[in-house]
């Protein structure tokens, strides 16, 4: 029997798919900005945050298949629907695959250490190779077995983002938010940059209304998405105040690592293990959750035609196992890529790239609640038209700020990989609907 997600449970989801490994290198990405960037990342979570509320309402209005290109979908038709969600599927196999190389980026030096040997890169590989089909198996076990995994990794991995921290508190100097070099440019700039770069650890806000079907009720998603993304804005504006006030902005500029940093500084001797530890459980449980939330966009995809029908049929636990397999096994070449180091360093070029494609994806659901409004099928209340702009201001606000012309080329191809697919999937659409109105026609005459 295929039980139903709980609150607490998709809350897990929720954060696991935020916060990543990002949240270890934030804040010396901000410290450039100096302490003007805490206004960057306060701004980004409230960006968030507003969202959140949206994707909370649409999953309330939506109910039983979810999911961004689900909204665009019935909203803008099926042209739209389609690319947003190609884009979305095909970006996600990028950003886990950054994931997973980060986790043993962190792990590799500990399992040399103990081995007493260096790890060739297909050494590596295979072990990488390993843990996704872990995950894959995991999560074909069905929904709630794959989220009580990642209500305990999330517990996990927030014992260290609470102890460190407040180790920190005692060593707190509130002279080096002023003291050191601040960044040169216009205040707005300053401000959307920092904003941008604080964004980066909010993707995957909408990841809970993804499972929509297997989840206890609309309400619930709506919940979830609003409490755990306040968490997130919450642990993020705090690790990036503490870290800013134990480390001076100067010497956190370009720092690689600055956890480790903060545990040589405060514990001493080898706590650099148990940090890298803590990085490794916090990547697995954002491998996790976004095999779970891939999974669930094939599968929620192909019910509405935006894919093959084989994603939607489910194993004995009720898992859309062909969707899993599909987008865990998808993650797999761009490993393998990662073997040649320039192909490395253009993969993960392509971060910034999947960034753009996912404000996209938030800027078109946007619209489509805001059409919604329009077309008063969601209340038209003040509150909800001034979330609505908000949201939306926010989105295109983050989106013309990342792009460049380099961004925007990649972007394109990336869309346009995906003209194959839609040519086909419109013209089974349109061959399932002749059909459809043939076999009505023929039942009227006999009827007649």
């Amino acid at each position: 029997m295929n039980r139903k997600i709980g609150f607490y449970s998709l809350v897990a989801i929720v954060i696991g798919s935020q916060i990543g490994s990002g949240l270890f290198i934030l804040p010396a990405a901000l410290a450039e900005y100096g302490h003007m960037s805490l206004l960057g990342c306060l701004l980004s979570g409230v960006g968030a945050i507003f969202l959140s509320i949206v994707f909370g309402k649409l999953a309330r209005y939506y109910t039983g298949v979810g999911g961004p290109h689900v909204y665009v979908s019935n909203v803008f038709g099926f042209k739209y629907g389609f690319f947003t969600t190609w884009s979305y599927w095909i970006i996600s196999f990028v950003s886990t695959t950054v994931v997973v190389l980060t986790a043993f980026s962190y792990i590799t030096p500990i399992i040399e250490n103990s081995i007493g040997k260096s790890l060739s890169k297909e050494a590596i590989l295979v072990l990488e190779i390993f843990l996704i089909l872990l995950f894959m198996i995991l999560n074909l076990l069905g929904s709630t077995t794959s989220a009580r995994m990642e209500m305990v990794l999330s517990l996990l991995k927030t014992l260290p983002l609470v102890i460190l921290p407040i180790g920190c508190l005692f060593y707190f100097d509130t002279t080096h938010f002023t003291n050191g070099t601040f960044p040169v440019g216009s205040f707005n700039k300053i401000l959307s940059n920092s904003t941008l770069i604080s964004f980066w650890g909010f993707i995957g806000l909408e990841s809970g209304t993804t499972p929509s079907e297997n989840v206890k009720n609309a309400t619930t998603i709506s919940r979830a998405l609003v409490v755990g993304t306040t968490l997130v804005a919450i642990i993020y504006f705090g690790i990036s105040i503490v870290v800013m006030g134990v480390i001076p902005l100067t010497a956190l500029q370009g720092m690689d690592a600055p956890f480790m940093a903060i545990a040589q500084l405060i514990l001493g001797g080898n706590w650099h293990i148990p940090i890298a530890i803590a990085v490794f459980i916090v990547c697995l449980g954002t491998l996790n959750a976004w095999i779970f939330v891939s999974g669930q966009i094939a599968a929620s995809a192909a019910k509405i035609n935006m894919l093959p029908y084989l994603f939607t049929k489910t194993n004995k636990y009720g898992s859309p196992h062909y969707s899993i397999l599909a987008s865990s096994l998808g993650i797999i070449p761009f490993l393998i890529l990662t073997l040649n180091n320039s192909l490395k360093k253009q993969l993960l070029d392509l971060i910034d790239v999947s960034v753009i494609i996912f404000l996209l994806v938030y800027a078109l659901s946007t619209c489509s609640y805001c059409k919604l409004l329009w077309d008063n099928r969601i209340a038209r209340t003040k509150s909800n038209c001034i979330i609505g702009l908000l949201a939306m201001l926010f989105s295109i606000w983050m989106i013309v700020s990342a792009m460049s012309l380099f961004h925007l080329m990649v972007v394109g191809v990336i869309i346009a990989s995906g003209i194959p697919s839609y040519l086909y999937m419109r013209n089974k659409s349109l061959i399932s609907q002749e059909h459809t109105t043939t076999v009505t026609d023929i039942s009227d005459k006999k009827s007649v």
